[in-house]
């Protein structure tokens, strides 16, 4: 067991390291690029004449920089200007500056060491793929001048960026090659790039929490097998130090809010490139909001908010993120009502140990107008595409909400990175919003693979356009191939129509799907005329028109089931309305879709039915990184105005990896037997599936997941929808649970799952995998 106190090792000293510089280098900067001290001179006198010496650069460009001029009086505080304005190009690491007499004048002569160009700066192959952000931190660029303070820079980068993947015992020196006069080339030399192990993370002081809970917030695992899978086991500083103020974090949002986490390495006894990481932990004690109060801004009391609705209440535990909640409620109402420069100012006075008093100060400031939208980062995007999401007008009072909202719009579209806007300014009561975007690639390429015990292999591929001419119109094509489909779609869709709040797409397509005792093929496509009637409300209207058709192997079809087989041309209206509420940075997302459809002789369709559709899902945000999903969907098919029964390739299948997770694709619902023994699916005309999954973030890269799905298509003439876990029948819900993993990294999926309780040829389990890569 080490000891409490930290042992000093090789890690803590290469932490001194980065402050070394390599002999030729030196760490010492000329005192001349630093302060400039006073010159004093044995003698004046009238300045005869300016020379240069030691440099590539010509008179004319040197004598620019410079004050000092012939036949004027010899000046010490113009020479020292004189000298700082050389320093300042960069371009010299001394100058010394000497004076000749001659006569009764004096000739200025500029000494100058200067600093050589880079012509290249060569990496091992570890460090290329940080070859970019290096030379940024550095400041050195292939042409400039290579200063002593930017090579000292470099090295600590590279020391930092080594540490990052484990390689915190690297040697790093720094090895200038020149190449010809007055260039070299900056070879980075990094010796041991073993990586450290981290043997343990060892927590002392805790009682709060335990060990394991601790752990799990880190993103630092040590070395073993678990840790190794979720990116741990290597000693990586930066990410350590992270780990450490997220545990301070996690404690100051359960009431700790004096508590202190430290870090200490302590050399592993057994391997010298193995090190414990000692997290020191003072709790402090928990703390409780004895009094909550608020003062100023409160205007003939419109303004005042309710003290119920903030996050934060008098005799609560102390929350950090319930603090910057209240902080953020009291802004936003601010906001909303054109105090643009709000600021709420909190004062914390501890009354007693345990207890504390909040004081809240609002600090209104102006009423403010908005006099110009400014639109920045738009290289390629027209500036009419960007305003129309913003619902903040010029000219108006400010209005924070319409600003929130309009970013929500901007990051909707699809075309930008966390677009955001900043107040500027420009006089009492009036301002400028800067509004700033950062344009994704328009391109789209897309590639995912599947796999899936029911379903075999699979592959789908996307490319299109998201951004035609920077007008915000999209065009894409994908197409999916596996065992059990075949399609391709071609889609062109403009969301702004005119620049409107109504849009429409128009889409080709082709969909072969092989079920399992027949195929059913599609061709044709869709219109869709849709409007916003709200950020949160959208209503759709569609036009289909698609060629059926159904294949078979069957010799003979009984006369009863005759009307299964229909196929033919299907041409249908529909109509949905969808209402989405949740924006992603909040806790709680839920959507809900109500749609209608109908295929009718009337419009010249050659199969016909009547179609309802609910959809609803939902996702809760819970405490210790835990999320909870649900989904619940349901179909109703209507013959009344069809001539016969509803065909195969109108009816509703479920089943796989889509829906019902732990059954075989398409096997679930009514049966039907067409020679007197075998029974084939058939499908049915009413649909219910149920979906709950608790999701747990494992670190920012890994998810894992467990789900219980419930569902079944059913036959207007059978008992449905009763809900028995463990029941086979086809006139219940069947049920399957199981677990499974996600992973940033290919956007990998991969889950198991079990039918609770399988049928006689079904499989006992189920496995999917599935990956996701742009190219």
């Amino acid at each position: 067991m080490p000891n409490e106190g930290p042992v000093e090792s090789r890690i803590a000293a290469r932490a001194w390291l980065v402050a070394l510089a390599v002999a030729w280098l030196g760490l010492v900067t000329p005192a001349m690029a630093q302060e400039i001290p006073p010159l004093v001179w044995p003698e004046d006198g009238i300045i005869g004449g300016i020379r240069f010496e030691g440099t590539a650069a010509t008179e004319d460009e040197l004598r620019a920089l410079i004050a000092s001029r012939a036949a004027e009086n010899l000046d010490a505080e113009t020479i020292s200007a004189d000298i700082r304005a050389l320093y300042a190009t960069g371009r010299f690491e001394d100058i010394e500056v000497e004076t000749l007499r001659e006569g009764l004048s004096v000739i200025l002569v500029f000494h100058f060491v200067e600093r050589p160009r880079l012509r290249e700066l060569l990496l091992p192959e570890a460090l290329e793929p940080d070859r970019v952000s290096l030379m940024d931190k550095s400041k050195l660029q292939v042409g400039s001048f290579v200063a002593k303070s930017s090579t000292v820079t470099l090295r600590a980068a590279v020391v930092e960026s080594l540490g990052d993947e484990g390689l915190s015992l690297a040697d790093v020196e720094l090895v200038p090659l020149e190449v010809s006069a007055g260039q070299v080339d900056l070879q980075v030399v990094a010796a041991q790039l073993e990586p450290v192990s981290l043997r343990e993370v060892l927590f002392v002081g805790n009682q709060a929490f335990d060990d394991d809970t601790l752990l799990a917030l880190m993103e630092s695992q040590p070395a073993s097998v678990w840790g190794r899978l979720f990116g741990g086991g290597r000693l990586k500083p930066r990410r350590l130090q992270s780990d450490v103020q997220r545990l301070e974090a996690y404690y100051a949002e359960h009431g700790f809010v004096e508590a202190r986490v430290r870090l200490a390495y302590v050399a592993a006894q057994a391997d010298a490139r193995g090190v414990i990481a000692q997290v020191r932990v003072e709790e402090g004690v928990v703390t409780t909001v004895s009094a909550l109060g608020l003062f100023g801004g409160v205007v003939d009391g419109e303004l005042e908010l309710s003290r119920d609705a903030l996050a934060l209440q008098t005799g609560s535990v102390f929350s950090l993120s319930a603090f910057q909640t209240t902080i953020e409620q009291l802004r936003r109402r601010y906001l909303a009502l054109g105090y643009a420069l709000v600021e709420v100012r909190p004062t914390r006075l501890r009354a007693a140990e345990g207890s504390l008093v909040l004081n809240l100060e609002v600090v209104p400031g102006p009423l403010v107008h908005v006099r110009d939208l400014l639109i920045s980062g738009n290289s390629a995007t027209a500036e009419d595409v960007i305003r129309r999401e913003i619902t903040q007008d010029e000219g108006a009072l400010f209005d924070g909400e319409a600003l929130r909202e309009s970013m929500a719009n901007l990051e909707a579209t699809g075309l930008f990175e966390t677009p955001s806007y900043e107040v500027k300014p420009v006089s009492k009561g009036l301002t400028d919003v800067l509004v700033t975007v950062k344009e994704k690639d328009p391109f789209v390429r897309n590639l995912s693979l599947a796999y899936g015990t029911t379903t075999g292999f699979g592959g789908r591929a996307q490319m299109g356009h998201r951004n035609l001419f920077g007008l915000g119109k999209r065009l894409w094509i994908e197409g999916w191939l596996s065992q059990l489909r075949q399609s391709a779609e071609l889609t062109y869709e403009d969301r702004r129509l005119l620049g409107t709040r109504m849009g429409w797409r128009v889409r080709a397509l082709y969909d072969n799907r092989i079920y399992p005792d027949f195929s059913s093929s599609e061709l044709g496509g869709d219109l869709r005329w849709g409007v916003e009637l709200h950020r949160w409300l959208l209503f759709d209207i569609d036009l289909g028109w698609t060629q059926e058709r159904l294949s078979h192997d069957f010799e003979v079809v009984p006369p009863a089931l005759a009307a299964l087989f229909a196929d033919g041309r299907r041409v249908s209206v529909g109509a949905s309305l969808r209402f989405e509420r949740g924006d992603p940075d909040e806790p709680f997302h839920h959507s809900h879709t109500l749609s209608a459809a109908i295929a009718d002789s009337a419009f010249g369709s050659e199969l016909e039915w009547t179609r309802l559709d609910f959809d609803n899902r939902f996702s809760l945000a819970l405490p210790a990184e835990l999320r909870l999903g649900g989904h619940v969907r349901g179909t109703k098919l209507f013959d009344f105005n069809a001539t016969g029964e509803i065909p195969l390739s109108e009816r509703l299948f479920a089943g796989g990896p889509a829906d019902v997770r732990g059954f075989k694709a398409w096997s679930l619902g009514p049966h039907e037997s067409l020679d007197g023994t075998n029974r084939i699916a058939v499908g049915g005309v009413e649909e219910l599936l149920f979906s709950l999954s608790l999701d747990w973030s494992v670190s920012e890269s890994v998810d894992l997941f467990t789900f219980c799905d419930a569902g079944n298509v059913f036959d207007a003439n059978q008992a449905r929808f009763a809900f028995d876990l463990f029941s086979d029948g086809d006139d219940v819900l069947r049920t399957a649970a199981g677990f499974g993993v996600r992973a940033k990294i290919l956007s990998l999926e991969a889950h198991l799952g079990f039918p609770l309780s399988p049928r006689p040829g079904e499989d006992g389990w189920t496995f999917a995998l599935s990956a996701a890569q742009p190219f």
